[in-house]
């Protein structure tokens, strides 16, 4: 099950050789073993990289290895079993992510491994491994969903004819719904901060004349009331998953999120400027012809955001010349690597993209 509570919990990555970790990622048996001496209970992890399951469960697994970050009974540990292959063969992983078990004081023994069947999310692990040590940690819920009600509703949704609005309908007693919350509270947390876009729900059981006049007979209900649209709102039918609304908005509104909440392949990228830019970074001021035609382009671009970074690269350089695309782009590569917002981390990966596409074509 995709979550990303992780958008809002502090990540604690500790290096594997350090026994009192609590959260091991990429674990080898050295660092295992020594939490096993310790008599910790674990819980174990086995991914593959390419692995899409894995995936969508990092930011779940890593939000719970920051909230038993300073446990010193339990170890959350991840191991890349495409690596620690002898390892994976001792356990007899077979498929990924395969999460097992293993109760305080009884080693790093295969046999004593529980397989763990819950829901692949930060708050199910940590209710399993709760119960299984007799700790209470608690995943603290982050959310970023508009709470809609009969009198907001216009001013929220409606007035605002820029700004796209995802509408669930929902009802307090609906099992569905229920089972939808968490979902829907990490696609608020992965959309906040992007602009023209809100998450929004409406208890619609008591909202009847807002349920009647958008056909809502059932629940959850969810509509994209689209900005220039929002007289005909499109209805959700797809999977009530993550990705799959994520999948949905890009298409709809031309947003370019990702389940990890990264940014897609080439988000940012403008069609037909690559080439004219790679002109006047060969040309300099000679490629007066393409800068000119990148000018137009820019000025007619649907995303001003992406038009307006575009302006500061043709003008820097215009003044710099081609060594300004390879020393930006090494700038912010290096600064992706720092500790950045999400919004901050997006918006430098896309400004990377501009630049790498541009240094591709010299």
């Amino acid at each position: 099950m995709v979550g990303l509570v992780s958008a809002t919990v502090a990540l604690v990555t500790l290096v594997a050789w350090q026994s009192d970790a609590a959260y091991i990622h990429n674990a080898d048996e050295a660092a295992l073993l020594a939490a096993a001496e310790e008599g910790k209970g674990m819980l174990l992890e086995f991914y593959a990289p390419w692995c899409g399951h894995c995936k969508n469960l990092a930011p779940e697994y890593e939000a719970l290895g920051a909230l038993y970050a300073k446990a010193d009974s339990v170890l959350i540990a991840s191991i890349d079993a495409t690596e620690q292959k002898a390892l994976a063969n001792k356990f007899a992983i077979s498929g990924y992510p395969s999460i097992k078990w293993i109760a305080a004081n009884k080693g790093l023994n295969p046999d004593a491994a529980t397989d763990v069947r819950v829901d692949r999310n930060a708050e199910a692990l940590s209710a399993y491994v709760n119960q299984a040590t007799g700790l209470t940690k608690k995943i603290s819920k982050e959310t970023a969903v508009v709470t809609l009600t009969e009198d907001n509703f216009d001013r929220e949704v409606l007035a605002d004819d820029d700004t796209s609005v995802l509408v669930e309908f929902y009802a307090p007693w609906c099992g569905h719904c229920k089972a939808l919350a968490p979902k829907y509270d990490a696609l608020s947390m992965l959309f906040a901060g992007e602009k023209k876009i809100k998450i929004a729900a409406l208890d619609a059981d008591g909202a009847k004349r807002l349920s009647t006049k958008y056909g809502v007979t059932g629940y959850p209900t969810i509509k994209l009331f689209k900005a220039g649209q929002k007289d005909a709102p499109i209805k959700y039918e797809q999977p009530r998953e993550v990705k799959n609304f994520i999948e949905f908005l890009n298409e709809e509104l031309g947003t370019d999120l990702t389940p990890t909440g990264d940014v897609t392949e080439g988000a940012g990228v403008l069609d037909g400027l690559t080439s004219l830019f790679a002109e006047v970074a060969r040309s300099g001021s000679s490629a007066e012809k393409a800068a000119a035609t990148i000018k137009e382009k820019i000025e007619g671009a649907e995303n001003s955001d992406y038009a307006s970074y575009y302006s500061k690269v043709l003008s820097n350089l215009e003044s710099k010349g081609a060594d300004y695309i390879h020393k930006e782009a090494l700038r912010l590569e290096k600064m992706l690597k720092g500790a950045l917002k999400p919004q901050q981390k997006r918006s430098v990966q896309r400004r990377i993209n501009v630049l790498t596409s541009i240094r591709d074509e010299l």
